[in-house]
């Protein structure tokens, strides 16, 4: 080879060590995502279990505080009493004809409603992800694209190590 060929190919070594590193650090981020994917799920999913278990610890302390509010008017309000009384004692009273509790007496405005629950089902929840954690649950269930994945980490590597190495070795 001559002198001027030596130069021409010395000038785009940089190019090949630029793709050999580029190639390796594409490889190594397949790696981080496919191990750190099945951690990051289960972040994700007590991070979610936590959120929903505090709602739901505020809602039973909402629920507490109003039961308190009930039971002290039973102890210390005579208008409920009397209230809570003509309710249950009233013979004549049918079932469609059932009267409501003036809760508004002493108990306060505070008024749970039971009937509502106050956890989201998972399919409300799957509307709000967001597309990293759709991506994360497709990398982690679905074994076909994992084993995909390590194929091509592997073969970045092979042709970074068998293709891409520098020139000035050989000189």
């Amino acid at each position: 080879m001559s002198h001027q060929q030596e130069n021409e190919l010395l000038e785009f070594d940089w190019i090949v060590s630029l793709l050999f590193w580029l190639f390796l650090f594409v490889a190594a981020a397949i790696f981080g995502v496919l191990a750190l994917s099945p951690k990051l799920e289960v972040y994700w999913s007590l991070q979610a279990e936590q959120k929903q278990n505090a709602e739901r610890l505020d809602s039973l302390q909402t629920e507490i505080t109003y039961l308190q509010h009930v039971v002290d008017a039973l102890e210390h309000d005579p208008e409920f009493q009397a209230e809570l009384a003509r309710i249950d004692l009233n013979p004549n009273r049918s079932v469609a004809d059932e009267e409501v509790l003036d809760l508004s007496l002493s108990i306060g405005p505070a008024v749970v409603q039971r009937d509502q629950p106050h956890l989201h089902d998972e399919d409300s929840s799957s509307c709000r992800e967001g597309w990293l954690v759709s991506k994360n649950r497709s990398f982690v269930q679905d074994r076909i694209l994992r084993n995909k994945l390590y194929l091509v980490m592997a073969g970045l590597v092979v042709f970074a190590f068998v293709f891409l190495q520098d020139n000035s070795a050989e000189t």
